[in-house]
């Protein structure tokens, strides 16, 4: 049987847009189809941990606005934060991978990552052949 297989390019550095990817991959996950979110370039930055600081909270919006103002007007408006949906995708087991290329241009390394979130091996190639025997889409945000 062909399985369904959502693969979501996330490369925007703004939080909103990363939202919304991650908002994709739960909704898609809902209709029992296997997504991989792939990371990278500075949207990496949104699953750093630095010294207790989420990296997420140092994003903004595309229109400027701070990851903060951003995530309440999310809970004023009864949607699901940002780090709610994190948990949920990571709960949902979603599969979260990291571009290494985007690792390397941000000087930064897996010990830079929240360690709460499991992150699967490979790179780009692996994203791109994750294609037999799956109806395989791609997304880029």
């Amino acid at each position: 049987m062909i399985k369904n297989n959502l693969n979501i390019i996330i490369h925007s550095k703004f939080i909103d847009k990363i939202h919304y990817g991650l908002t994709l991959g739960t909704a898609s996950k809902a209709l029992d189809h296997d997504v991989i979110l792939f990371f990278s370039m500075k949207s990496i930055y949104a699953l750093t941990l630095d010294n207790e600081n989420l990296g997420w909270t140092n994003l903004t919006t595309e229109d400027g606005a701070s990851a903060h103002s951003f995530d309440k007007s999310l809970k004023d408006k009864n949607i699901v934060c940002f780090e709610e949906l994190l948990q949920m995708c990571n709960e949902l087991e979603i599969k979260f991978m990291i571009c290494e290329m985007g690792l390397k241009f941000l000087n930064l390394n897996y010990s830079d990552l929240r360690k709460d979130i499991k992150l699967y091996d490979g790179g780009l190639i692996t994203l791109l052949d994750n294609s037999e025997n799956t109806n395989s889409r791609l997304l880029f945000i």
